[in-house]
């Protein structure tokens, strides 16, 4: 064999590679906290241990959405059952004050309680929408 030199020429000449490359990225979002069945079938190929854990954590992610499901709903009955128990009493208030005092007051106290089911629909809307989130 024997040696050539490389002349100038035959580099500006050879394939340049390219300078830029395009690169496609695939996403997926699962609602899900499993895997899909190939991919959870694949890491109990890899372990056994691997598979359970994934299961494992999927378990304890239900069982914390719930426990956070269990507590609004807790708190959005005891303001519907507290909100409820105000509104009969200035109901009651506003009866007495007709009958007692003066029918304009009692007119008057007895018009609030529509400012309270306002409020009541408004912070049971608020809550919702937080849970919502909450979730995503």
């Amino acid at each position: 064999m024997t040696d050539h030199p490389i002349r100038p020429e035959e580099v500006a000449d050879a394939p340049q590679p390219p300078a830029t490359a395009d690169v496609q990225v695939a996403m997926y979002q699962r609602e899900s906290p499993l895997p899909r069945p190939e991919e959870l079938r694949g890491y109990f190929d890899i372990s056994a241990e691997v598979g359970d854990r994934i299961l494992k954590m999927a378990e304890q992610a239900a069982t914390h959405r719930h426990e956070m499901q269990r507590k609004t709903l807790s708190s959005s009955v005891v303001l519907i059952l507290c909100t409820t128990v105000m509104i009969l009493g200035v109901v009651a208030g506003a009866v007495w004050l007709a009958v007692e005092v003066t029918p304009a007051g009692g007119v008057a106290l007895g018009v609030s309680p529509l400012g309270w089911i306002a409020v009541t629909v408004l912070l049971a809307r608020r809550g919702r929408r937080r849970e919502q989130s909450e979730d995503r």
